[in-house]
């Protein structure tokens, strides 16, 4: 058991592209219409998922991360998740949505 899966976390299975923010100004720069159109030419069918950077509490028992996932210009939600660390394993406390489309 590695440190990850040590306090619940699962390793990714799938195939992930890492994109650059100018990378999705490019490709997005004439609208969300033509955006998902180079989107799928270049990458296929597939969502984007953007994550924040973990905010921690000055405790660190408590975090909370944007997420937002789209997987076209009206496909799409994004989320606050907020965990909690309890007895070494972050456990799913609350969630806001953010936005949707």
């Amino acid at each position: 058991m590695d440190k990850f899966e040590s306090i619940g976390w699962k390793k990714l299975t799938t195939k992930v592209n890492i994109i650059s923010e100018s990378e999705m100004d490019t490709l997005f720069n004439k609208g969300a219409r033509r955006g998902w159109e180079l989107f799928r030419e270049k990458y296929g069918k597939g969502c984007i998922c953007s994550i924040s950077i973990p905010l921690f509490t000055k405790d660190c028992k408590r975090v909370y991360i944007e997420y937002a996932l789209a997987c076209g210009a009206l496909n799409g939600h994004g989320e606050i998740i907020v965990f909690e660390l309890d007895e070494n394993k972050w456990i799913l406390k609350d969630r806001h949505q953010t936005w949707m489309s």
